[in-house]
């Protein structure tokens, strides 16, 4: 019998100690630390196996079977390593094809061990006579790659495809749930492993790396077919607060959803006793239930009632004057059970034209964990219409606090990046809402949005809300433009005293035409004419080396 060992070149234990949890195959594992990238691959010839097995310490495996059904398959059919390409295939990966990168592979140890000759592969580059091996039929046509000797660790397959060694390139793509990440696929196309990148840094990057490990778990739990990970049951809930034409209609598109699954509806009135239902009427269904609010109250109190009175396991809101797409919950559910560990699923809107039948898509974007706090104190990155919120999100994270309820939605989106909760993006549009409605409001004075950004700034490293600034090289620099761009939050919400406040945190660190620009257009829009331009003035004057010259003259005269 073959002896297959599994190799991982390590820099952090308990990362090592996370993907060897999840690898779950059965075979000794070696932790080779202390080694470079390119003399990783030159120690297995001091591991006794004939295969090993080889995953970075940041790459978590999704299915075992699959990995194993690789390996015989590389067995039965004389291959002797196998990878993804380093170029062509993922989409920051864009160097040469020929080389697998090497977060995982499988090689023909006892083969290659035969062969070895370390002079060889030292003195191996790209060349021409290698171009046979490029594999056309995984390259993508919008991604980069370049025929070069970029990478140390490329001398080493060079040698290998030289020697005749038999190679299988392997499939990936960007992880949709988060783009850094990188999804593997085995020679039958199906999904083997989650490769995270960025292993060094791991603690600033925490919720990626446990995000993928969360999807691995649940992915295997349904796998397994353990309890309750068959089909939910889904309440959609909708808050009457005044009187409108639109509410039947919300109802009934909710009503006659084409979905396999059981679900119902509840319509949380805040109306005077007997308006919704009067609405209601020829709409009865043993799936609708109306449930009174009793005195009048915020959207964030009728959620909160919506959450004590509902029965499903996942809930979707829905504006009164929403309209859910027919496959909304078909779609949802499909997305659910591709993405077992997600709490939120959301999607697009459709807003029909001011007056016009015409509609168009508001469109929203899957976001990495490293990116969401950094959106949420831009914006409202995820709609509320149409999102599918599992139920026990509330019971990790509390209900909608009506004490922000004109940002309640914003408060509990952060309360659920601070829990580190799963959010999907399902590229589809969901629900029709009205021009008029509040999940398109982009500005206006709201001071309870402002609590909620000071929420954000106190709870999340300012590294972390600004990870794509330089902080290793330019740590002044990068603090200067994170002080800013929070200012610009508080314009958002046209809460220019904060914005002063932080504009002048920015200028004591290191001043800026950009501090001076948006100093002026906040002067400007508080109809300080005068103030605003002297601050133009100086920014015209620090960049024009001309007018500088002619305001010297003019202080001559």
């Amino acid at each position: 019998m073959e002896r297959i060992v599994i190799a991982t070149r390590s820099m952090d234990e308990r990362l090592y100690s996370l993907s060897g949890e999840l690898a779950e195959l059965p075979f000794p594992r070696v932790r080779l630390t202390g080694t470079a990238a390119d003399n990783y691959f030159y120690h297995f010839n001091e591991i006794d196996a004939d295969w090993i097995i080889n995953f970075d310490e940041d790459a978590f495996i999704i299915d075992p079977t699959a990995v194993l059904d690789l390996l015989h398959y590389m067995q039965d059919n004389a291959y002797d390593c196998c990878g993804v390409p380093d170029g062509g295939v993922i989409s920051h990966r864009f160097h040469n094809p020929i080389s697998p990168n090497p977060y995982f592979s499988i090689h023909n140890n006892r083969r290659i061990k035969e062969r070895f000759n370390l002079a060889e592969i030292e003195q191996s580059r790209f060349g021409e006579d290698l171009m046979p091996f490029v594999p056309q039929h995984l390259l993508k046509a919008d991604h980069k790659f370049a025929y070069d000797d970029f990478e140390p660790y490329y001398k080493y397959f060079f040698w290998l495809l030289r020697s005749g060694f038999r190679f299988l390139y392997l499939n990936a793509d960007n992880w949709v749930r988060d783009p850094i990440s990188t999804l593997t696929f085995n020679h039958e196309g199906r999904q083997m492993l989650l490769h995270c990148w960025y292993a060094r840094d791991y603690d600033n990057q925490k919720w990626r790396f446990h995000h993928a490990i969360n999807y691995c778990r649940a992915y295997k739990r349904q796998a397994a077919g353990e309890p309750n990970t068959g089909e939910p049951l889904i309440t959609m809930a909708v808050g009457a607060t005044r009187q409108s034409t639109k509410l039947r209609q919300a109802v009934a598109a909710a009503l006659a959803q084409e979905a396999d699954c059981s679900y119902e509806v509840l319509v949380i009135d805040g109306l005077a006793e007997g308006e919704t239902s009067a609405s209601l009427t020829g709409l009865e269904d043993s799936r609708l239930r109306i449930i009174p609010a009793g005195v009048p109250k915020d959207q964030a109190s009728l959620k909160n009632l919506a959450l004590a009175e509902m029965q499903g396991d996942f809930i979707l809101w829905l504006g009164e004057e929403g309209e859910l797409q027919p496959k909304t919950l078909a779609s949802h559910l499909a997305f659910l059970k591709a993405n077992p560990d997600v709490d939120v699923i959301y999607g697009n809107l459709l807003c029909a034209e001011v007056g016009t039948s015409a509609l168009r898509e508001v469109t929203y974007q899957p976001l990495s964990p490293l990116s969401i706090p950094h959106y949420l104190l831009l914006g409202r990155p995820f709609p509320f219409s149409g999102t599918l919120i599992r139920k026990s999100l509330f019971s990790k994270i509390g209900n909608f606090d009506p004490q922000v309820a004109g940002a309640h939605d914003l408060d509990f989106w952060v309360r659920a990046a601070l829990n580190e909760s799963a959010f999907g993006y399902n590229h589809e549009a969901f629900c029709k809402v009205p021009p008029n409605s509040a999940e398109l409001a982009s500005t206006g004075v709201n001071r309870e949005s402002g609590q909620v950004i000071e929420k954000i700034i106190d709870a999340f490293p300012l590294r972390s809300l600004f990870y794509m600034f330089n902080w290793e090289h330019d740590p002044q620099g990068a603090e200067t433009r994170a002080w800013l761009m929070i200012a610009m939050a508080f314009c958002r919400y046209q809460l220019y005293e904060k914005a002063l406040q932080y504009i002048a945190r920015s200028q004591s660190l290191t001043p800026s035409p950009e501090a001076l620009i948006l100093r002026g257009l906040i002067f400007k829009k508080n109809g300080l004419y005068q103030e605003a331009a002297e601050l133009f003035s100086q920014v015209l004057l620090s960049s024009n080396p001309h007018l500088q010259s002619l305001q010297r003259i003019g202080n001559l005269l």
